[in-house]
């Protein structure tokens, strides 16, 4: 344990083989579908803006007619100088044998689960028993939460959709094109309607606690959830009392001590 601790957080092990020309490839090929898709967009005359929500469509393809030739011909030019430096060979390892033993233990050991420690404090190792019993009588057994059956789930997940489309239906006129677009969209690709619990270890803590975390991501209501957010951010910003930083807040708390030792 001591010779991994000593690594340091920000450690990287280096890979078992460098990038093969394969890998090169399929990563320009992505790089170069980005590219073309920018390029096409922003020559478009459409109500499409940077900050508009959209769901991105991977079975999307630009037609022939849509890519630019110039900037195909630089995309061309730089794979043809660029693949030839990666070639797949082996790499020599910076860990020692003990820690990838040990490394390879932590990591398919049945009973140790690593989890993430709140404040970015690095990566804690816990008994999974122990983070199991910590999520149930810390949070999940507690007033806020409640447990629903499976039928229940279920009932509750079919009633927000409902609901959702029924907001949709009813607000198509005052929402624009393009939302209206993203939000029913968002819904439509849901697979899995369910938001997900778990929780950060609070190691700054004596003794140490736990944070809740529900993740919303990918969810029923995450579409909603953004467009909304995007709606309030400007009615929030002209508010007296909006903060745009922690630094801004730093700067007024200093100045309200220096009037304060004034006075």
């Amino acid at each position: 344990m001591q010779s991994l601790l000593g690594l340091g957080l920000k450690f990287c092990p280096r890979p078992e083989f460098t990038t093969s020309q394969s890998r090169f490839s399929t990563s320009l090929d992505r790089f170069a579908k980005d590219l073309q898709t920018k390029c096409y967009f922003a020559g478009e005359e459409s109500e499409w803006t940077p900050k508009q929500l959209y769901i991105r469509n991977d079975q999307w393809q630009l037609k022939d007619q849509m890519i630019n030739r110039e900037i195909q011909a630089r995309i061309d030019s730089f794979r043809k100088r660029l693949k030839p430096l990666f070639r797949r060979r082996k790499v020599y390892s910076n860990l020692t044998p003990i820690q990838h033993r040990l490394l390879s233990t932590l990591r398919h050991h049945p009973d140790l689960l690593v989890l993430n420690s709140d404040k970015n404090l690095g990566p804690v190792i816990l008994e999974r028993e122990v983070y199991v019993r910590r999520c149930l009588t810390d949070h999940l057994l507690t007033r806020p939460y409640q447990q629903l059956s499976q039928e229940e789930a279920d009932n509750f997940t079919s009633e927000t959709r409902h609901l959702l489309k029924k907001f949709l239906t009813e607000n198509s006129y005052a929402i624009s094109k393009m939302d209206m677009t993203y939000l029913r969209r968002s819904l439509e690709s849901v697979t899995d309607p369910y938001a997900y619990f778990y929780v950060l270890a609070k190691i700054h803590k004596s003794p140490w606690k736990t944070r809740p975390i529900v993740s919303v991501s990918g969810s029923l209501l995450y579409g909603l959830g953004k467009w909304l957010d995007q709606q309030l951010q400007p009615l929030v910003k002209k508010l007296p009392t909006y903060l745009s930083s922690s630094f801004q807040l730093k700067m007024i708390w200093t100045t309200c001590m220096e009037l304060t030792s004034l006075a």
